[in-house]
């Protein structure tokens, strides 16, 4: 099956390494670039879905040169074939030019839709569909024709919540491992903490200041073996010196209180994380690109082992890997 695949940008390695794990094997004529992975692989689509890394993840039935119009896709395109296993009942079409989702002409949807549903078998339904046909154009060049096999309906992010792709990869990043204590002492929404306990078996502990979000976690984690969720501060820790592995942490980029500018924030809460983290531990932490936190890491007793330049929501990002200076 050739797989057209995005991933949050910067990831390159991170998630070429990721997928041979995932997969079970290095998959075929990889190319990883810029947030997309191309490649062909035998797994099943199931597997290849629920790779963590991976955000949006399509079948390819025909790609395209050059900046080809919807029209001229539609007329050479090929029968699908749906992947073994794949169950669906009805679909609907996405057309994306340049990252933007496009209006067609109505006899160009039509059509489409018809030839697909002799394809497959499948009725059109443009609404609520149990899956997805898109015909993408990318503004660098090229195009693909195939079909999506990451959940159409999955629910949206919360506004500061990071996608379950770019959390697994700052936990790859972290290098999260089995028997490690993972710790978020910002934990929002438990993305993170979600995402190193899917990779590894691990102890995670969830640190949140806001109640309500707190409580939440609990409710997230509650069957979640080896979770701690704790309502407090980030930056009074009430965890024991050199007791966490590895810190995966998104800390506020905005205003935080009023009465607490962000660098004390960062200051605080970084002098913390070196306290609790074990000799050998490591800390990944996301922060706005133009905020600068290597000097401050450094202030706290760490090293800079790697960053990673992302986007988040659009916004410039890095990822930062830390280790404690002995």
């Amino acid at each position: 099956m050739r797989v057209i695949a995005a991933f949050s940008p910067g990831f390159d390695k991170i998630v070429a390494k990721a997928l041979a794990r995932e997969l079970g094997a290095p998959p075929l004529k990889l190319s990883v670039h810029d947030g997309l992975a191309r490649f062909d692989s035998s797994a099943s689509f199931r597997r290849i879905a629920g790779a963590p890394c991976l955000a949006s993840v399509w079948a390819v039935f025909r790609e395209f040169e050059g900046q080809p119009s919807f029209a001229k896709m539609i007329r050479e395109n090929v029968a699908p074939r749906l992947p073994k296993g794949f169950q669906a009942r009805d679909f609907r079409l996405r057309f994306m030019r340049a990252g933007k989702l496009t209006p067609v002409e109505p006899q160009l949807l039509t059509q489409a839709e018809r030839a697909i549903s002799r394809a497959t078998g499948l009725k059109s339904g443009r609404t609520g569909a149990d899956c997805e046909f898109w015909y993408v154009v990318r503004s660098e060049g090229g195009g693909f024709f195939g079909l999506l096999l990451s959940d159409p309906n999955e629910r949206k992010p919360e506004k500061g919540e990071l996608r379950p792709s770019l959390a697994a990869a700052n936990a790859e990043l972290g290098g999260v491992t089995d028997g490690d204590v993972v710790l978020d002492p910002f934990a929002g929404h438990g993305s993170l903490a979600a995402a190193a306990h899917s990779l590894a078996k691990v102890k995670i502990i969830s640190v949140e200041r806001d109640r309500e979000l707190a409580g939440f976690l609990k409710h997230r984690f509650a069957r979640t073996d080896g979770s701690r969720v704790i309502e407090g501060d980030a930056r009074a820790l009430p965890l024991d010196d050199r007791s966490v592995s590895l810190v995966l942490t998104d800390p506020p980029w905005g205003e935080f209180r009023r009465d607490l500018s962000l660098d004390d924030l960062y200051r605080d809460a970084l002098s913390e994380m070196a306290r609790v983290l074990k000799d050998d531990g490591r800390a990944v932490v996301l922060t706005a690109r133009e905020f600068g936190l290597w000097e401050m890491a450094s202030d706290c007793g760490f090293n800079e082992k790697s960053r990673v330049d992302t986007l988040v929501g659009g916004k410039k990002a890095t990822a930062h890997l830390l280790t404690k200076r002995h």
